[in-house]
């Protein structure tokens, strides 16, 4: 799954021989593949959501979501994706389509299309995340909002991912720890790890969503 998840210089198609990953989805998903289009999957396995992604360039996101709903997790990867392409930041002549996938009897796969919701319907937070790299070094140095609100670290001891993971928490009913999800990231090209921005891809981004979503939802 590593290789998959490669970014690329261009759209690769990709094939896989029946005795290889014969019981994962993936060969049928990339079957579905795409030249400037970004489909979503979503599956739901007993108490868990899987995702996967596969973005213009044939590269493909994974992962596993537990403790979530299906709708929030829905609405979640539309508005960052949305943001994403609405802004320009990619080429905004893609096409981005939702789908949940559906697993029959010996592994067969088929998949039904989904409208992403056009209003939140759960207890929506704007999560942006910006970030500077100074010349003293490569390190990036954040600023986190939550709607309105400001989070910067004026201490490099402080860890402010903690700190808007619990005004978060703080919000919900209950303090109910479900899963943080960012909206939006604004950082330099070199945090998402290219060295110019016609090397930017989907993968990129979804990456560094992830990573982010793993420092404010392991806060404790």
């Amino acid at each position: 799954m590593i290789e998959l998840s490669k970014p690329q210089m261009n759209f690769s198609p990709t094939h896989f021989s029946n005795a290889v990953l014969s019981d994962s989805p993936l060969p049928f998903l990339f079957s579905l593949s795409k030249e400037n289009n970004l489909q979503i999957f979503f599956q739901k396995l007993g108490k868990d959501i899987h995702l996967y992604i596969i973005d213009e360039k044939g590269s493909l996101f994974y992962q596993c979501h537990h403790n979530t709903s299906f709708q929030q997790l829905l609405t979640s990867y539309a508005t960052f994706l949305e943001i994403l392409y609405n802004k320009g930041i990619l080429n905004t002549e893609l096409s981005i389509k939702y789908y949940e996938l559906h697993s029959t009897d010996n592994y067969h796969y088929q998949v039904s299309p989904i409208t992403p919701p056009q209003t939140f319907t759960w207890d929506y937070f704007n999560i942006r995340i910006t970030g500077e790299i100074y010349d003293t070094g490569m390190d990036t140095v954040y600023t986190l909002y939550c709607n309105d609100l400001e989070f910067f670290s004026i201490d490099e001891n402080e860890d402010i991912f903690k700190s808007v993971a619990q005004h978060i928490y703080s919000l919900r009913q209950n303090n109910e720890k479900y899963p943080i999800h960012v909206t939006k990231i604004d950082v330099p090209m070199q945090a998402l790890g290219v060295d110019n921005y016609t090397q930017l891809q989907s993968i990129h981004f979804l990456r560094y969503k992830q990573a982010m979503e793993l420092r404010l939802n392991s806060a404790e």
